[in-house]
């Protein structure tokens, strides 16, 4: 027996109606009052948080129990992005340095609080840096 083609009502009414579905929910949140947050990451476990403020510092927390874990000091005034590796051992971050034209993201060893590379990038709205699976590279 042949399969009847859906129409295009049929299809839009379905997808429509699929939008009401839950499959997000809200399992931690933060008091809005940390003025001079610039950037935040959340790590792929779900694990650690990063909260980088208007001086460029970012401060690691567990997001269960919001213990710090680490106070990375800034190389550079302004920190706007931040990145976990996928096993959360490495943290990037994209520093704008005192030329606003200039930018370079610094990823760090969690462990060790120490910066591992200093790669230049364009100053731009996206950020052209990712780390690869195995979270060793990048």
């Amino acid at each position: 027996m042949p399969t009847r083609r859906r129409r295009g009502a049929e299809i839009r009414n379905e997808a429509i109606a699929s939008l009401g579905l839950r499959d997000i929910r809200l399992k931690k949140s933060w008091p809005a009052g940390n003025t001079g947050t610039t950037a935040v990451a959340i790590d792929s476990g779900h694990r650690l948080r990063a909260r980088a403020d208007n001086e460029g510092s970012i401060r690691v927390s567990e997001v269960e129990s919001g213990a710090e874990l680490a106070m990375l000091r800034a190389p550079s005034v302004h920190c706007d992005w931040l990145l976990f590796s996928p096993q959360g051992k490495h943290l990037a971050a994209r520093y704008f340095l005192r030329d606003p034209d200039r930018a370079e993201v610094a990823v760090w060893d969690l462990e060790r609080r120490s910066i591992l590379l200093r790669v230049p990038v364009p100053p731009m709205e996206s950020v052209p840096f990712d780390f690869d699976p195995d979270g060793e590279s990048c």
